[in-house]
């Protein structure tokens, strides 16, 4: 009885060695293996995400227009030629501004570190597709038209710094504004213009009732429609524009949230 008692438990041992048996479907495994389902994968609109590094190219620039496409119309060689109404006051132009037109086949870099080394002036702004947008004092200008990059330099009327809807305003009334300085290297808005400029946002906010700051380089107030004209001759202003409406919107807060 002994004897038996352990053949049983060798048996039972034994049997847990014992090998598998193979399944009839390894062909059907061999054929999943070597199968495959392409699955997009999208971004959620609503989710909070970076923007991931900057892709940078070399290449050429391409020949360009001899033109400069304005807010207010095209520069050409010959001048401007508006493409808005305005008003005569907002026709007159800025002593402290030109545009220059850059020869279409000069790289934009190159005609920029030209002007900035030929006089002392601010680029303040490209104009697409061969005009930029320069401050300086008057006196500065010639040496700028001397250049072999440049193939015109016109004036600057007061209009190019206004909103479109202030442009033909007319009556006694009092609106609210914002008004702008000028940007740094750093583009951080500025209080003064420098190069000079006996002038300032506050000196410019003589024009306004009530004027406060909520940062540097910006001012809100109220401001007669007729006085438009005179704030924006102020070399330190860059631009006037209705009082922007703040509103906080977020219709998908709570989702962010986790709060649902």
């Amino acid at each position: 009885m002994q004897k038996r008692s352990v053949v049983l438990v060798l048996a039972v041992l034994l049997l847990s060695y014992s090998p598998l048996p193979l399944d009839d479907s390894s062909g059907d495994e061999a054929m999943l293996r070597y199968s495959s389902d392409k699955i997009e994968i999208s971004p959620d609109p609503d989710s909070i995400q970076g923007l991931g590094e900057p892709v940078i190219y070399d290449g050429y620039e391409d020949i360009r227009a001899n033109r400069a496409d304005s807010s207010i119309g095209v520069y050409t060689e010959a001048g401007l030629l508006p493409g808005v109404e305005m008003s005569s006051l907002l026709a007159e132009h800025r002593t402290d501004l030109a545009i220059a037109i850059v020869d279409g086949q000069v790289g934009l870099w190159d005609a920029r570190q030209a002007i900035m080394e030929a006089a002392d002036v601010e680029i303040r702004s490209t104009i697409p597709p061969s005009g930029f947008l320069i401050q300086a004092q008057p006196n500065e200008f010639p040496s700028i038209a001397d250049l072999k990059e440049v193939i015109a330099v016109h004036e600057v009327p007061s209009a190019l710094l206004v909103h479109p809807e202030l442009r033909l305003m007319s009556g006694e009334e009092e609106i609210l504004v914002e008004v702008i300085g000028w940007k740094d290297i750093d583009l951080i808005r500025q209080d003064q213009p420098g190069l000079g400029f006996e002038d300032s946002l506050l000196y410019a906010s003589q024009w306004l009732s009530d004027p406060w700051s909520p940062e540097q380089g910006r001012l809100w107030g109220s401001i007669l429609i007729e006085q438009i004209d005179d704030i924006t001759r102020h070399p330190s202003v860059a631009y006037i524009a209705p009082m922007p409406v703040l509103v906080m919107h977020n219709d998908q807060a709570r989702n962010h949230m986790g709060i649902n």
